[in-house]
């Protein structure tokens, strides 16, 4: 992770836990890399200029000179985002860049939004409000950069020190330090030569297979500093091998097939002429999912255009030959927002498609990653003015070819990345190939828009040898620290030429394989199992964060007493939230068809509740499409089959039971506990032959016992409801609960009843205990949860270990990961 990539993040957190009260916006990488672009555009001489590549490149050099300036000229300056003057020396390219330097922050103050360089001044100065509002915070908050941080951050990091001491002691670290021996006394990891980069390349595949295959480790991560140009070399031989990997791709969204004809013919589509031969092979593209006949009526229709005379064609052109309506005409002088232009191209793709067609992982994730990078885009709408659809082409497809994509690929046991990827990532083994001179240090070099006088003075950047190796350096001890097993190796030679290792190894001596694996270095244990703290308006209990506090006290206090909020998570498709919802919006409207029906005195066979099945999961989605204008249609699609399949088997399910009356559905309760008043909403309440009541909770999630009976209750939300139900109708006895488990594992109900009454379908095959004795202990169970949450404990204690670790989102505030690797150190 980059600094600026850390400080954004860290922003974000600040404003999570209410630290900061700030609502603007920081600008995304695209937003900024596009308003430097234009800064070029405009403030550069028409004759420095050679096209978009050089634009980018110029670019790219201003937005760094940008970031050194900030964080060096004007590291005690509280005006960071100005910069000091005396950075650039006057020449051409100084008064280059100071003018689209004003360029940029002229329009970047136009939108009220704050630059990631300006941040470590705003922490600054935004701490003063820490006074306030830390005695609500949680115990300590630990941060840990992937690289130490630079004099202009540890000042920013010293002002919220200092007002988190006067405001309620010491209870913040500026970072979760690391303590490390000096570089020369660091643990030695091994280290091997090879004679040449092909057998280097060999013995680190087969040794990283034998750490996985004996179980040493889960998987394995290889570096290799060179990978951009030993890419096909490393594909080939991990291929060869046998073995699972993900090899680091380099490539940037649109150059990939699938970006590439959706490129074209959104162009084309606009009615921007494009080649005929490119269009008609764009069109042939699986990507349309064109039936056969329609391909060879592309190949028809390319001969006839071509036998016109023309050479140029737009999609509508072939659109008679392969039977899809014709677009609206557009002016070619006509302006739109970003927004717009994505809105029509996205009908375009619409209206080309002929059919659903499934799509391998890769593909799926790729399209997800375009729609992702379309919503960054439209940001420039708030700073840059409406474009034809010539221009908004080039700048789409500009901004495709300058993002890196690399699918996720879960299942691969070794991974292999780039030097700067491997930064500040957690590895079971870690494998540094070709850590040669020439690849660790950095070369230096001077940024050219700044004064190289005064970047060789100041050690600036990568024009200071010093801050090379300081990078280097901190490379290093990341690796070190985040790895259970490092290994370094070198080649000895390359193409006949004697080859160096970095400095940063040159120490360690050629060890053999069976060395002693390296012991990561502990880190400094976090004592913050209490928050005495009293509670305030802010804290926050319900039945949800009570089962919360059941299975990890920690996240429960984070949830409930912290209020903290989980880092949003972009799903390719339907979160599992929205389904959930789904599932109960279907289940209310079919429980309210029942109780209408019981108003009138009738009951509704299954026949009729299947007739009315479709129209209610249509409401639904209805409804919450309107909530995620980003998922495509194929995908609502089916999720409706998918409900019509689960619903149809819980409406038979539900017909084998015995009758029943329902009383509620979506029923609002309150229940106090020691003081506290939980707000309920139970999703199904019915009576039975018996005059008994059951409580129905609907789940989409698997479970394979109901968690009733533990000895800590790690499900309390069906025993809550039944004491509330209890309470609130003290002459209508619950016999029964239950989960309504409705998803592809199965339809089922997973409950437990009372002995005494024929509730089968709710009594759990495994069921052992007495129901009553469950309903005498479940009050005191429930207290005890609650007195917890109230008196702040907040120990790391996962109910169900790992299990429940990797549902949890909030393993900074507890760092089980790392501790995990302190309890394995012997």
């Amino acid at each position: 992770m980059t600094t600026d990539a850390w400080f954004r993040k860290l922003w974000s957190d600040a404003q999570c836990y209410g630290l900061i009260a700030d609502e603007r916006s920081i600008a995304s990488p695209t937003v900024e890399s596009a308003l430097w672009r234009e800064a070029v555009a405009a403030t550069a001489p028409r004759d420095s200029q050679s096209g978009a590549v050089a634009t980018a490149a110029l670019a790219t050099l201003m937005q760094e000179a940008f970031a050194l300036e900030h964080r060096y000229a004007s590291a005690n300056s509280a005006n960071s985002a100005a910069g000091a003057t005396h950075a650039t020396d006057g020449s051409i390219n100084g008064k280059l860049y100071d003018d689209a330097k004003r360029f940029f922050v002229s329009r970047l103050s136009r939108g009220n939004t704050i630059s990631s360089l300006m941040l470590p001044a705003l922490i600054a100065r935004y701490s003063a409000k820490l006074h306030s509002l830390l005695p609500t915070s949680p115990g300590r908050i630990l941060l840990t950069p992937s690289f130490a941080p630079i004099a202009s951050e540890l000042g920013a990091f010293a002002a919220l020190s200092a007002a988190a001491e006067r405001a309620a002691g010491p209870r913040f670290a500026p970072f979760h330090r690391i303590d490390l021996p000096e570089s020369n006394a660091l643990p030695h990891p091994r280290r091997a030569e090879y004679v040449n980069e092909r057998e280097e390349r060999e013995a680190v595949i087969a040794a990283a297979r034998r750490y996985v295959e004996s179980d040493n480790a889960r998987s394995a991560t290889i570096v290799v500093p060179s990978l951009s140009s030993q890419r096909e070399l490393w594909r080939r031989a991990l291929s060869e091998s046998g073995v699972a990997f993900n090899l680091s791709l380099g490539r940037t969204l649109g150059s990939f097939s699938d970006t590439a004809v959706m490129l074209n013919v959104v162009a084309a589509s606009s009615g921007e002429p494009l080649d005929i031969e490119l269009t008609a092979q764009s069109l042939r593209h699986p990507r349309w999912a064109l039936s056969d006949a329609q391909r060879r009526a592309v190949a028809i229709g390319e001969v006839e255009l071509l036998s016109r005379g023309k050479k140029f064609a737009t999609v509508d052109d072939f659109s008679q030959f392969i039977g899809v309506p014709n677009a609206p005409r557009q002016d070619p002088n006509e302006r739109l927002t970003r927004r717009e232009w994505l809105a029509n191209w996205a009908l375009s793709i619409k209206r080309l498609t002929a059919a659903h067609q499934p799509v391998d992982s890769a593909t799926f994730q790729l399209r997800a990653a375009i729609s992702e990078l379309g919503t960054l885009w439209c940001e420039l709408d708030d700073w840059m003015p409406a474009l034809t659809a010539t221009d908004a082409n080039a700048e789409w497809r500009d901004q495709l070819n300058r993002t890196t994509f690399q699918p996720e690929d879960s299942g691969a046991s070794i991974e292999v990345v780039g030097l700067l990827e491997s930064a500040g990532t957690i590895n079971d083994a870690l494998w540094i190939t070709g850590l040669t001179d020439a690849a660790l240090p950095e070369r230096s070099r001077l940024n050219p828009f700044l004064s190289a006088a005064w970047q060789r003075r100041e050690n600036i950047g990568l024009a200071s040898i010093a801050e090379c190796g300081a990078r280097a350096e901190r490379l290093w001890r990341g690796w070190c620290a985040h790895s259970q097993t490092l290994t370094v190796s070198a080649a000895a030679s390359k193409d006949g030429q004697t080859l160096l290792a970095s400095p940063l190894i040159s120490a360690l001596s050629a060890e053999a394989m069976s060395a002693s694996l390296f012991t990561p270095t502990p880190m400094i244990p976090i004592v913050d199992e209490l928050d005495p703290s009293p509670l305030s308006a802010r804290s926050k209990l319900n039945a949800s964060g009570l089962e919360a506090q059941a299975k990890c006290p920690r996240r429960g206090w984070a949830l409930g007493r912290l209020r903290a909020n989980l880092w949003p998570e972009r799903y390719d498709g339907l979160s599992p939230l929205i389904k959930g919802n789904l599932l109960h919006n279907v289940a209310e409207l079919l429980g309210r068809d029942r109780m209408a029906a019981q108003d009138e005195g009738a009951t509704l066979d299954p026949a009729q509740q299947l007739q009315r099945l479709p129209e209610h999961i249509d409401t639904a989605i209805s409804h919450w499409r309107k909530e995620t204008l980003d998922v495509p249609r194929d995908v609502w699609l089916v999720e409706r089959e998918r409900l019509l399949v689960l619903f149809e088997k819980f409406i038979e399910l539900e017909a084998s039971r015995e009758p029943f009356f329902l009383e509620a559905v979506e029923h609002k309760a309150e229940h106090d506990i020691l003081g506290h008043t939980l707000q309920l909403r139970v999703d199904r309440v019915e009576r039975l032959s018996d005059d008994s009541l059951a409580i129905i909770d609907f789940k989409s999630g698997v479970s394979k016992r109901p968690g009733l009976s533990d000895e800590r209750l790690s499900s309390p939300q069906l025993p809550l409801y039944a004491l509330a139900m209890q309470v609130a109708r003290s002459e209508d006895a619950v016999s029964c609960v239950s989960y309504a488990q409705i998803n592809e594992e199965g339809v089922q109900y997973i409950g437990i009843a009372d002995d005494e009454r024929p509730q089968a379908a709710f009594r759990s095959s495994r069921q052992s205990i007495v129901f009553d004795e469950l309903k005498q202990r479940w009050p005191h169970q429930l207290a005890a949860l609650v007195e917890e949450f109230r008196s702040g404990a907040a120990p790391v204690a996962p109910l169900a270990g790992d299990q429940t670790c990797q549902r949890c989102g909030f393993e900074r505030l507890c760092r089980v990961q790392l501790r995990a690797l302190e309890d394995a150190d012997p």
